[in-house]
């Protein structure tokens, strides 16, 4: 699944980068960024480490969205550098959106804090995408 949210992002003109914490995924061929060891598991773990590798900002997408095409990552850079966050009818998806570098702070507060994901989003510009583009899928079979 990691892939295919990779593939979308290349089609956008972008170059994936996947967050681990496990270097058994090092296989798939994407440069990996490391989450600090010493941080907690959270939501937005991936976006600290992403936002410390790449300060002047990044867009986060999770890797189970399978089906997101190469626009909704057009859509969220057309509004950086200030930042955008995914909308569906179903509500936000503070995981699929353009960070500035600024908000590594927010994010690492909101983080060691155990606060919500979506307290990231707050203050952000809202890109509204099709909600089949945010199908999650969490299982192979569910692929189908």
């Amino acid at each position: 699944m990691a892939l295919r949210v990779a593939a979308a992002m290349r089609a956008a003109g972008l170059e994936p980068a996947l967050v681990v914490r496990d270097r058994a995924l090092a296989d798939l061929g994407l440069p990996l960024l490391i989450e600090d060891p010493a941080g907690p598991l959270h939501p937005l773990s991936g976006v600290v480490a992403g936002l410390i590798a790449a300060p002047q900002g990044a867009i986060f997408a999770p890797c189970d969205l399978p089906w997101i095409p190469s626009e909704a990552f057009e859509r969220l850079l057309a509004g950086a550098p200030s930042p955008q966050v995914a909308r569906d009818p179903g509500g936000l998806h503070p995981l699929l959106a353009f960070y500035p570098g600024a908000w590594l702070e927010r994010a690492r507060a909101l983080r060691d804090g155990a606060g919500p994901a979506r307290g990231l989003a707050a203050g952000a510009g809202c890109v509204d995408l099709p909600a089949g583009w945010l199908k999650n899928v969490n299982r192979r079979e569910d692929l189908g």
